[in-house]
Protein backbone atom coordinates (compact mmCIF):
# COMPACT_ATOMS: atom_id res chain seq x y z
CA UNK A 1 0.00 0.00 0.00
CA UNK A 2 1.89 3.32 -0.97
CA UNK A 3 1.46 6.07 1.07
CA UNK A 4 0.10 9.34 0.14
CA UNK A 5 1.08 12.33 1.53
CA UNK A 6 -1.80 14.66 3.05
CA UNK A 7 -1.94 17.86 3.31
CA UNK A 8 -4.64 17.79 6.18
CA UNK A 9 -3.08 18.35 9.83
CA UNK A 10 -2.46 15.52 12.69
CA UNK A 11 -5.42 16.83 14.41
CA UNK A 12 -7.91 16.92 11.23
CA UNK A 13 -6.95 12.90 10.35
CA UNK A 14 -6.96 11.85 14.35
CA UNK A 15 -10.80 13.39 14.12
CA UNK A 16 -11.24 11.58 10.63
CA UNK A 17 -9.89 8.52 12.36
CA UNK A 18 -12.11 8.64 15.41
CA UNK A 19 -15.48 9.43 13.11
CA UNK A 20 -14.73 6.25 11.38
CA UNK A 21 -13.87 4.30 14.44
CA UNK A 22 -17.09 5.50 15.73
CA UNK A 23 -19.02 4.11 13.18
CA UNK A 24 -17.35 1.20 13.10
CA UNK A 25 -17.87 0.48 16.61
CA UNK A 26 -21.84 1.39 16.40
CA UNK A 27 -22.88 -1.66 14.59
CA UNK A 28 -24.78 -0.13 12.05
CA UNK A 29 -22.43 -1.01 9.06
CA UNK A 30 -22.38 -3.71 6.95
CA UNK A 31 -19.93 -6.21 6.46
CA UNK A 32 -18.20 -4.02 2.98
CA UNK A 33 -18.22 -0.63 4.30
CA UNK A 34 -16.91 -2.22 7.78
CA UNK A 35 -13.95 -3.26 5.52
CA UNK A 36 -13.58 0.09 3.92
CA UNK A 37 -13.79 2.02 6.87
CA UNK A 38 -11.52 -0.06 7.90
CA UNK A 39 -8.84 0.06 5.11
CA UNK A 40 -8.96 3.70 4.90
CA UNK A 41 -8.50 4.31 9.05
CA UNK A 42 -5.51 2.05 8.71
CA UNK A 43 -4.27 4.66 5.74
CA UNK A 44 -5.21 7.17 8.65
CA UNK A 45 -2.90 5.72 10.95
CA UNK A 46 0.33 5.37 8.71
CA UNK A 47 -0.53 9.39 7.97
CA UNK A 48 -0.76 10.13 11.40
CA UNK A 49 2.60 8.45 11.77
CA UNK A 50 4.31 9.69 9.48
CA UNK A 51 2.92 13.32 10.40
CA UNK A 52 4.56 12.56 14.61
CA UNK A 53 7.49 11.33 12.80
CA UNK A 54 8.37 14.27 10.72
CA UNK A 55 7.24 16.56 14.16
CA UNK A 56 9.91 14.19 15.81
CA UNK A 57 12.53 14.62 13.37
CA UNK A 58 12.36 18.89 13.52
CA UNK A 59 12.32 18.45 16.81
CA UNK A 60 15.12 16.83 17.26
CA UNK A 61 17.01 18.80 14.27
CA UNK A 62 16.47 22.22 15.96
CA UNK A 63 19.17 23.15 18.16
CA UNK A 64 18.51 24.37 21.50
CA UNK A 65 19.34 28.08 22.54
CA UNK A 66 22.46 29.09 23.83
CA UNK A 67 21.97 28.85 27.19
CA UNK A 68 20.10 25.53 27.28
CA UNK A 69 23.27 24.30 25.73
CA UNK A 70 25.05 25.95 28.26
CA UNK A 71 23.47 24.43 31.37
CA UNK A 72 23.47 21.09 29.43
CA UNK A 73 27.55 20.93 29.09
CA UNK A 74 27.65 21.92 32.79
CA UNK A 75 25.31 19.32 33.76
CA UNK A 76 27.22 16.84 31.66
CA UNK A 77 30.72 17.85 33.42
Amino acid sequence: MAKAKSKRGFEELLEDLEQRISRMESGALSLDEMLKEYAAGIELIALCRDKLSAARQLIEDTPAPAADREEVLHDGA
